[in-house]
C-alpha cells in the first residue's frame, strides 16, 4: 500500500508538535459539558454519526482518553474524543468529539461528555491489507480497493457487481474510471471507521472516494471528489456501476432504489442546473449501467486546472431508503451549550444581541438560495433580505465562515453549522487551487462564480485568501478535509510571503498564473495585512514556529508602511512608494481597505500583546477616532479628508456603516488594552451608526453614496459579519460601564445589549420613504426600548434631506424625538433630518390617557430625580408615569409643576400615586372626565342619559363617525353587549392597534348540522364567500375544493385566461372590468351553484427607467424557458448616456453588469451595441440621439445560449445589431428568464423603456386568510367543527381566549359549540387574566373597569365613544 507523502509530513508536524507540549496530570476531574441532540422527521434514528468539535478550558483536559458520553439517565453513548488543537500548556483546546446516539421519534436527548470509564465505544472493525481497506460494524461489511468501492455486504449478501462502485468520467467521449494509487487509513476507531482510495482517471484528472462506516449504522457515507490537473473538458462526471439485472428499481429526483440496495445523493437537486440541463443530471440509467452525475452530464464543461469539487453519497439497504432519506435531508439537530464555548475562553458571553441574531437570520433567509449553480453551499458577499437579493457569489471572503463561526457558537444554532461547513467545503474545493502547477498549488483565486474562468479566476489575492473561515470550519466540525486544504493553503501563502520584499519587508502579494508563467505583483495592499490571522492560526494548531515568524513579519510591514497620522494607502510598490490608481493624482487613501486588512492583527493580539503589535494598533486607533472626530460621526469611504483623497477610482464617495464596524474592532481591542477613554467614546459612537444602519433584514451597507455624487448604496453582509467576533465582548463592556455610557449619550446602546435583547414587538410605520432611503427598527430589552434608524439617502425620492413621521402603535412617549400625539395608543415620532442622521429614540414610561385634541410634546428630561415634558402646541391631555428610572411609589407624593410650555415632575408634593404604582395628572382640565365632557360638547353632544340605549348611542354614533356601532335596542345596553360590539368592530376593522395592545380577534362559526344533503349545500352556499383584500382583485385567490359539512366544490372562471378555475390570475390578459367565480357545491347527489363577480384592478401603464442601483431598476417579465421574442421601445434621454437592459433569471439575484447573460446598449460612445460572449460589439453601427424612439427585438434562444437582437428607428429601417452572439460568459446561466433590468454605468433616470411585450404585471401577494385560523384548528378560515383545544401560553406568555357568544370554551381550554351553533367572536388576549368581553374592553382602554353584568351608564359611553375615536 503506497501511503500519502502528506501523512508522513503530517505525522512529522504531530512529532514536533508533541515534542513541544509538556505533559502534565493536573487534569480536571468533575465537569459535565451538555449537548442536545434533537430528531426532526418522527423516526427513530440509530448509527448516525455526529462529529462536532468542542472546546475545553485550559487545563481541562490533556487527551481524549479519558473522556465518555453520557445521557441524562448515566446511560453511556458511543463515543470518541480526539485532539486537534493544544494550549501553550499542553492541554486540550479543541477536541473533534464523535459520538452515536439513538433517537426516538421527536426525542431531544440531553447529552453529556464527562470523565469516565471507557464502557466502550463501538463495534466497528478496520483492516488493513496490501491492496484494499475492509471495514464491518456487523451490519454491513465493505471493501475499499483500487477499483473503488469493491465490495458491499449485509451479512454474507452482496450487494455490488464483481466491478464494485467506482468514480468516472467523460472527456472527448470516452469514459474512463478510477485507477487507485493511495489508499489511506483517515480514522480507525472502534466507533466508526473511514478510509479513502484516490487515483488517476485520466491523465489529467484525479478523483479521490473516502468512504464512512459506523457503529451500528445501515448507512454508508462517501465523499468523492474530481480534482483537474490541467484545464479538461468533460462532458459528464459522478459515480457509475454495472448493474446486470434487467429490472431497474424506483429512481426519484434524490433517490434510486434497486433490487436490494438504495442511492441518496441530495446533490441531484443541490446542483441541479449548475451546469448542466436540469433533467440531465442525476441518477443516470443507461443500459445496464447506472449511474449518478449531479453537476456535469451530457454537456461540454472546462474542468479548469487546479479545481476540485466534492460530492456526497448515501448507500443503505432498500428497505430503509425512505427513513434514511429524511434523516440525511434532515439530520438530527446537534446543540452544544453557549456556555461551553464561554467557560472555555472563546466567547466571553452567551448574550445574543438582538442585532447579532438579525445577522443571523439573514443567513437563514439566504439557505435556500445557495444551490444551482457549481459552487452550491456557499455563502455569497451580497445578502440583502430588505431588497431580495442573494447575489455576488463570486466574491468569496475568506472571513465570511470564521466570523459566522462565532455566531453558530452564541446562537447554538444548527442551520448556521450546516451553512458555514457547506461553504467551507465548497471554498476549500474551487477557491484553492490543487491542480498540477507546484508553484501555487494551495493558492486561493480572487474570485469565482460568476467569474468562473475570468482573469480573476487565475489570480492569487491574499486578502480573499484569507484561510481563517477555512480554519473555522474545521475546527467546530473537525472535517479532515478542509484541514488538508487549510495546511495546504497555509504552506502556499508563506511560501508567497518569502518571493521578494515591499517597502524592505517580506509580505504577501497578489500572484497572476492565466498562462505558462507565474507572474507576482510588483505592489501590495494593505489589506493583506489579513493574513497575520491565517498564519497566527496555523501557529496554533500545528505548534510550527515558521507560522508565528510569518505574522510577525506582517506585522513588521505593518509597522515600515503605517503613516505618522496612524493610516495606510491601498498599496505600495516594492520600493515602498504609495500606490497611484489609474489615472487618479493622489495616492489611494482608503479607510475600508487597512480596516480589512488590520482585523488580522487583532486577532493575533489575543494572544501576542508585543510593543510592536501595540503601537500599531494604537496608531490606527488614533488616526480612526480623528476621522470620527474631524469629518463623522462616522468613516467615510474612501476618505475623511476630501482634498487629501476624494473619490473612490469609480468616483463614488459616501459614508461606510461597514467601515464603522470594522472600526469598532480596532479600538475596542485598543481600549481593551489601554483604557484610553477617548477610544472607548469612539467606539460607542461608531457602533451606534452601525446598529442605526443596519437594515431590518439584517445587513450593513458597504458604502452609501454622498449627495452630489454616484448613488450607491450597497447593503450586504460581507465584511460587516464582523459584528459578531466582539458582539458579546462589547455587551459586556457595555454593561460593566453602564452609567459612563449613558452619561456620553448613547442609552440606545444600553438597550441594545441589555439582557433578553430582541426586536421591538410593536408595529413601526414610516409614511412617505421606505427603505433603502431610510431604515426604522426597534429593539427591546430589560434595560427599555428604543427605536433606531437612518436617513440614509434621498437617490429615488430626491429627498435628501426629510420631514421624517414614524407611527409606532404602541402607548407612550419617546425621548430624543418629537411626539404628535393624537390618541393614547398610538404616537408618531417627527424628525427633520439630512443625510447621515440618525434616527434614536428611546421609550419612556410616560403616557397620553386621555386628550381633547392632537398635540406635540417631547421628553426633554428623564432622570432619577425628575421628569420634564416639553410641550410644541397647547394641549388639553391627562398624563401617567410609570414606576422606572424616575422611581414610582403607590401613596408617595409628587410635585408637578407647569412653566409656560415646560411640564416638570419632581418627588414631594401633593399629587399622590394610586394604588396601582401610577402618577397621573392633568393639564388644561381637572380630570380625564372633564376631557371626556369637552370632547362630547366640541361633537354636539351635551349629555347622556344615565343608562343610555341602544338607540340614542347609535345617534351619538352617526353624529361622530357617521355610522352604527351598538345593537339597535330601546333598551339600555348591559357593557358585554355594548363593548362587545365595539371590540368586534375594532376587531375586524384595526388588527395591527389592537395587536399592539396584546389582542386578536377573528369570527367564527359553530356550524348547524343538516337534516339532509340538499340542506348541506344549501348552508354551504350561504357561507361560502371568495376573499380577497381590497376592492378590486390583483392577487390569487384561495378557492376551496372541500368545505362545511363535507360538501366538495368545483370552480369554474368567466375567463380562464385572466382567473383560472385553481385561482390564479394572470394580470398580463386582463380585457374587462371583472371575472365570474361560479362555485359547483355539491355532496352525493345534491348540488347548488353560487356565483362571485370578482372586480379586477386595472393594469398601469407600463413606464420604466433606468437606475444605478440594481434592485431599483429590476422588472419581471413573463418567464421564458423556451426560445423567444421580446419586443420594447426605448427612449434615451439624451446622447452618451451609457445605460443597457440585460434579460436574466431574477432569482441569481444580479448586481452587476457582468452577471446578465443577454445585454443590448445604449454606449457612451453615443452607438447602440450589445454583448459577445466576452466583450461588447456590433454587427452594423447606429447611433442614438436622446427623446428619439428606439423599437427593438431580441430573440433569445436559452438552449443553445445565443441571441439575436434589431433595432428599428423613427425612420422604420430595421438594423441587426447582434445575430448569434453567445451569453455574457462571465454571467450564471439562467434557468429561466422572468426580468429585466435596465441599469446605468453613471447616473440615474438615462431612458425610459415602454411596452415590453413580455412585461409582468405585478401581482399582489396573494393573502393568507386561513393561515392563522388554520393554526387554531379552525376550518376554512372561520369553522369551528369538533373540539379545538386553544393553548393558553404561547411563546412564554400566558394569553386568554373568550368567545362573545359564552359557553363555548370550557375550563380545559377546548372551543366547542356543545350544541349551540351559530357565528361569534374569537378573542386571544396575551398577559392577562382576562374571561369576558368587558375584560377585554379594558386591555383595550375602552373602560377604565366596567362590570360586565350591569348596563353601561352615560359616564361610561362618553368614555367610550372618546376612546372609540383614538382607534377610529
Amino acid at each position: 500500500m503506497i501511503m500519502k507523502n502528506r501523512i508522513i509530513s503530517y505525522l512529522l508536524v504531530c512529532i514536533i508538535m508533541f515534542s513541544y507540549i509538556p505533559v502534565s496530570s493536573a487534569q480536571e476531574k468533575n465537569f459535565e459539558i451538555p449537548i442536545t441532540v434533537s430528531e426532526k422527521n418522527g423516526i427513530s434514528v440509530s448509527g448516525v454519526l455526529q462529529r462536532r468539535g468542542v472546546p475545553f478550558k485550559e487545563g481541562q483536559v490533556f487527551d481524549g482518553k479519558d473522556l465518555v458520553m453520557e445521557d441524562v439517565s448515566g446511560k453511556t453513548v458511543p463515543f470518541v474524543a480526539e485532539p486537534m488543537q493544544y494550549y501553550d500548556d499542553g492541554s486540550v483546546k479543541w477536541m473533534r468529539c464523535s459520538f452515536s446516539p439513538d433517537l426516538k421519534p421527536y426525542e431531544i436527548k440531553g447529552l453529556y461528555i464527562k470523565n469516565g470509564n471507557d464502557n466502550g465505544r463501538g463495534n466497528v472493525s478496520l483492516k488493513e491489507n496490501a491492496d484494499s481497506i475492509e471495514m464491518t460494524n456487523g451490519i454491513i461489511s465493505l471493501r475499499l480497493g483500487y477499483r473503488g468501492i469493491e465490495s458491499i455486504k449485509i451479512g454474507s449478501k452482496e450487494l455490488l457487481p464483481e466491478t464494485g462502485l467506482n468514480m468516472y468520467a467523460v472527456t472527448n467521449g470516452n469514459m474512463g474510471k478510477m485507477k487507485g494509487v493511495e489508499l489511506e487509513v483517515i480514522k480507525d476507531t472502534d466507533l466508526y471507521a473511514k478510509a479513502s482510495v484516490s487515483g488517476r482517471i485520466t491523465d489529467t484528472l484525479r478523483g479521490e472516494i473516502c468512504v464512512t462506516l459506523s457503529h451500528e449504522s445501515d448507512r454508508i457515507d462517501i465523499e468523492y471528489r474530481l480534482n483537474s490537473q490541467r484545464d479538461e473538458v468533460i462532458s459528464s462526471t459522478g459515480m457509475t456501476m454495472d448493474y446486470p439485472s434487467e429490472i431497474i428499481g424506483t429512481v426519484s429526483e434524490d433517490c434510486l432504489k434497486l433490487d436490494d440496495i438504495a442511492f441518496i445523493s441530495t446533490d441531484n437537486t443541490k446542483f441541479r442546473g449548475a451546469i448542466s440541463k436540469k433533467d440531465d443530471t442525476g441518477f443516470i440509467l443507461d443500459g445496464q449501467i447506472v449511474s449518478v452525475a449531479p453537476i456535469v452530464n451530457n454537456t461540454s464543461f472546462n474542468w479548469y486546472d487546479g479545481v476540485t469539487r466534492t460530492n456526497h453519497l448515501y448507500i443503505v439497504p432498500n428497505e430503509k431508503l425512505e427513513d434514511s432519506y429524511k434523516t440525511v435531508l434532515s439530520p438530527p439537530e446537534v446543540r452544544i451549550s453557549a456556555e461551553q464555548f464561554m467557560e472555555s475562553g472563546i466567547i466571553s458571553s452567551t448574550q445574543l444581541a438582538a442585532p447579532a441574531q438579525r445577522l443571523i437570520n439573514a443567513l437563514h433567509w439566504a439557505s435556500d438560495k445557495l444551490d444551482g449553480r457549481f459552487e452550491a453551499g456557499s455563502i455569497p458577499y451580497d445578502i440583502n433580505v430588505d431588497s431580495n437579493i442573494c447575489s455576488s457569489f463570486g466574491t468569496r471572503n475568506g472571513e465570511t465562515e470564521f466570523y459566522l463561526g462565532y455566531g453558530y457558537m452564541m446562537s447554538e444554532d444548527p442551520l448556521l453549522y450546516e451553512m458555514i461547513t457547506d461553504s467551507a467545503e465548497s471554498w476549500a474545493d474551487v477557491v484553492i487551487y490543487k491542480g498540477g502547477r507546484e508553484e501555487i498549488y494551495g493558492a486561493n483565486r480572487y474570485r469565482t462564480g460568476e467569474t468562473y474562468g475570468g482573469e480573476r479566476f487565475f489570480t492569487s489575492h491574499p486578502y480573499y485568501g484569507d484561510l481563517s473561515g477555512l480554519y473555522m470550519a474545521y475546527i467546530i466540525s473537525g472535517n479532515e478535509y478542509l484541514e488538508r486544504v487549510f495546511k495546504d493553503a497555509i504552506d502556499y501563502m508563506y511560501k508567497n510571503m518569502y518571493v521578494r520584499t515591499n517597502s524592505g519587508k517580506y509580505y504577501p502579494r497578489r500572484t497572476l498564473w492565466n498562462g505558462e508563467r507565474v507572474t507576482y505583483a510588483t505592489e501590495a495592499e494593505s489589506r493583506y495585512l489579513i493574513q497575520t490571522r491565517g498564519f497566527y492560526l496555523a501557529y496554533q494548531l500545528y505548534r510550527d514556529e515558521k507560522y508565528k515568524e510569518a505574522a510577525n513579519g506582517i506585522i513588521s510591514w505593518a509597522k515600515k508602511t503605517q503613516t505618522d497620522r496612524g493610516f495606510w494607502y491601498q498599496a505600495y510598490h516594492d520600493d515602498g512608494r504609495a500606490y497611484v490608481q489609474g489615472t487618479q493624482l493622489m495616492p489611494a487613501a482608503k479607510n475600508y481597505i487597512y480596516l480589512y486588512g488590520i482585523r488580522g492583527i487583532l486577532e493575533m493580539f489575543e494572544y501576542e500583546q508585543t510593543d510592536e503589535i501595540k503601537e500599531v494598533i494604537e496608531n490606527c486607533a488614533d488616526f480612526l477616532c480623528y476621522e470620527n472626530e474631524t469629518f463623522g460621526p462616522g468613516i467615510w469611504h474612501p476618505f475623511g479628508d476630501a482634498k487629501e483623497y476624494e473619490v473612490n477610482e469609480n468616483d463614488t464617495r459616501g459614508k461606510s456603516p461597514m467601515s464603522d464596524i470594522m472600526a469598532v474592532d480596532v479600538l475596542y481591542c485598543a481600549y481593551k488594552e489601554t483604557g484610553n477613554e477617548r477610544y472607548f467614546k469612539n467606539m460607542l459612537s461608531l457602533l451606534d451608526i452601525w446598529i442605526c444602519a443596519q437594515t431590518p433584514g439584517g445587513s450593513g451597507a458597504h458604502q452609501i453614496g454622498k449627495k452630489g455624487y454616484s448613488p450607491q448604496i450597497n447593503n450586504t453582509v460581507g465584511q460587516n459579519l464582523t459584528f459578531l467576533r466582539r458582539c458579546n465582548e462589547i455587551g459586556k463592556l457595555i454593561e460593566e460601564n453602564y452609567d459612563y455610557v449613558v452619561s456620553q449619550g448613547f442609552e440606545d446602546l444600553v438597550v441594545v445589549f441589555g439582557r433578553n435583547s430582541q426586536n421591538y414587538k410593536a408595529d413601526i410605520q414610516v409614511e412617505k420613504y421606505s427603505y433603502p432611503e431610510i431604515i426604522v427598527k426597534g429593539y427591546e430589552s430589560d434595560n427599555g426600548t428604543v427605536i433606531l434608524g437612518m436617513n440614509v439617502t434621498g437617490s429615488t425620492s430626491g429627498d435628501y434631506e426629510k420631514d421624517i413621521n414614524i407611527i409606532v402603535n404602541d402607548q407612550g412617549l419617546w425621548q430624543g424625538i418629537e411626539n404628535k400625539i393624537s390618541t393614547p395608543y398610538t404616537v408618531e415620532l417627527q424628525q427633520k433630518s439630512e443625510q447621515y442622521d440618525l434616527i434614536r429614540a428611546i421609550k419612556r414610561p410616560v403616557y397620553v390617557t386621555e386628550l381633547l385634541t392632537e398635540f406635540k410634546a417631547q421628553i426633554t428630561e428623564y432622570t432619577s430625580q425628575k421628569v420634564e415634558i416639553t410641550l410644541y402646541s397647547d394641549a388639553v391631555a391627562a398624563f401617567s408615569i410609570k414606576n422606572g428610572l424616575f422611581e414610582i411609589k403607590s401613596g408617595q407624593g409628587y410635585s408637578v409643576n407647569k412653566n409656560g410650555n415646560v411640564i416638570t415632575v419632581t418627588r414631594g408634593g401633593n399629587v399622590l400615586a394610586n394604588a396601582d404604582g401610577e402618577l397621573e395628572f392633568c393639564i388644561g382640565a381637572d380630570s380625564k372626565n372633564e376631557i371626556s365632557d369637552m370632547w362630547l360638547k366640541n361633537n354636539g353632544i351635551n349629555s347622556i342619559s344615565e343608562l343610555p340605549t341602544g338607540k340614542e348611542l347609535n345617534a351619538f354614533a352617526q353624529r361622530i363617525f357617521g355610522e352604527d356601532m351598538f345593537p339597535d335596542s330601546d333598551l339600555p345596553l348591559k357593557n358585554e353587549d355594548a363593548y362587545g360590539a365595539v371590540v368586534e368592530k375594532l376587531a375586524k376593522e384595526q388588527e395591527l392597534k389592537l395587536k399592539a395592545m396584546g389582542v386578536w380577534g377573528t369570527e367564527i362559526t359553530v356550524p348547524a348540522l343538516p337534516e339532509n344533503d340538499e340542506e348541506a349545500v344549501k348552508i354551504a352556499a350561504g357561507e361560502l364567500e371568495v376573499k380577497y383584500d381590497g376592492e378590486m382583485l390583483a392577487s390569487d385567490v384561495e378557492l376551496l375544493k372541500e368545505f362545511i359539512y363535507d360538501t366538495k366544490i368545483n370552480w369554474t372562471s368567466s375567463n380562464e385566461a385572466v382567473l383560472s378555475n385553481e385561482g390564479v390570475l394572470d394580470r398580463n390578459r386582463i380585457d374587462g372590468e371583472t371575472v365570474t367565480l361560479t362555485a359547483h357545491i355539491s355532496k352525493n347527489a345534491a348540488k347548488a351553484e353560487k356565483e362571485f363577480v370578482i372586480p379586477l384592478k386595472p393594469k398601469e401603464e407600463m413606464k420604466w427607467r433606468t437606475k444605478v442601483a440594481f434592485n431599483d431598476c429590476k422588472f419581471s417579465i413573463i418567464p421564458q424557458k423556451e426560445n423567444f421574442e421580446m419586443n420594447f421601445t426605448v427612449i434615451p434621454d439624451k446622447e452618451k448616456v451609457n445605460a443597457l437592459v440585460g434579460i436574466t433569471e431574477g432569482a441569481l439575484g444580479v448586481s452587476a453588469m457582468s452577471q446578465l447573460a443577454v445585454i443590448v446598449r445604449f454606449n457612451p460612445d453615443g452607438y447602440i451595441d450589445a454583448y459577445n460572449k466576452t466583450a461588447y460589439t456590433a454587427e452594423n453601427s447606429i447611433p442614438y440621439f436622446g427623446g428619439k424612439k428606439y423599437f427593438f427585438k431580441i430573440v433569445v434562444r436559452p438552449q443553445t445560449q445565443e441571441f439575436d437582437a434589431y433595432v428599428t428607428d423613427e425612420s422604420g429601417v430595421e438594423t441587426v445589431i447582434a445575430k448569434n452572439y453567445e451569453f455574457r460568459q462571465s454571467a450564471p446561466s439562467p434557468g429561466v428568464f422572468d426580468t429585466v433590468y435596465i441599469p446605468a454605468a453613471i447616473e440615474d433616470n438615462c431612458f425610459s423603456m415602454l411596452d415590453n411585450s413580455l412585461a409582468q404585471y405585478a401581482k399582489e401577494p396573494k393573502p393568507e386568510f386561513y393561515k392563522k385560523t388554520s393554526e387554531l384548528g379552525l376550518k376554512y378560515g372561520r369553522f369551528a367543527a369538533g373540539k379545538i383545544y386553544l393553548p393558553p401560553v404561547n411563546d412564554n406568555k400566558k394569553q386568554s381566549w373568550i368567545t362573545q357568544k359564552r359557553g363555548m370554551i370550557n375550563e380545559f381550554n377546548i372551543l366547542s359549540g356543545e350544541g349551540d351553533s351559530g357565528t361569534t367572536m374569537l378573542y386571544c388576549v396575551e398577559d392577562s387574566e382576562a374571561n369576558s368581553i368587558t375584560d377585554i374592553a379594558k386591555c383595550l382602554k375602552l373602560t377604565d373597569g366596567a362590570d360586565k353584568e350591569a348596563y353601561i351608564t352615560g359616564r361610561e359611553a362618553a368614555l367610550l365613544l372618546r376612546r372609540i375615536n383614538y382607534y377610529e
